[in-house]
């Protein structure tokens, strides 16, 4: 009955998302068996860690309702949120810190050169291009990284989704992590 009422508390909507009226919708007898139900349904929406139970809900935390109201916050920007669980489709992190470190290199190759003095329009646009697929690797960085938390890892996978598109993302067709079509081949 507990994990029946814990499913409704976190994912029910209510008129206005605020403390008071999360009381007001649900007045729930705050009982331990409640508050360990909300913490694994938190834990299995991804959410909650574990190691994050002592503050919601737990010891730590602030009130009640108001730790309710946090993880309901968590739970509503991330409903539409991949799952961890799809890292598993994208490259290893070991790769994923490669390319990330290539693409600093780049950048400061790119602030070191001369090209801004004589295409200053071209430079901030290949220097933009080039943050836009570090943003895009960085969020495969921290949604690989099993030492964040679920939550910042399941907005890193759902921002990786925004930022590279539904289709994309589902092929997990990651963009190169710098811009190689202004790479120029002077070998010729």
């Amino acid at each position: 009955m507990d994990f029946l009422l814990a499913c409704m508390l976190l994912t029910s909507p209510i008129p206005e998302e605020n403390v008071e009226s999360l009381a007001k919708m649900f007045p729930v007898k705050d009982t331990p068996e409640l508050r360990q139900a909300i913490q694994e349904f938190a834990s299995k929406l991804e959410i909650l860690d574990e190691y994050n139970f002592k503050y919601y809900l737990g010891d730590l935390g602030v009130g009640f309702y108001e730790d309710l109201f946090y993880l309901r916050e968590r739970y509503i920007k991330t409903k539409d949120a991949p799952p961890i669980s799809d890292c598993d489709r994208f490259p290893p992190k070991e790769c994923t810190f490669e390319y990330l470190e290539f693409n600093r290199k780049y950048n400061q190759y790119l602030l070191d050169s001369k090209i801004m003095s004589y295409e200053q329009n071209l430079y901030l646009e290949i220097i933009k291009e080039n943050q836009c697929l570090y943003n895009v690797w960085d969020n495969v960085r921290i949604a690989q990284s099993t030492g964040m938390g679920c939550y910042q890892r399941k907005t890193a996978l759902m921002n990786l989704r925004d930022a590279i598109g539904q289709e994309a993302y589902d092929k997990a067709d990651l963009p190169p992590h710098v811009p190689i079509w202004r790479f120029r081949d002077d070998r010729k």
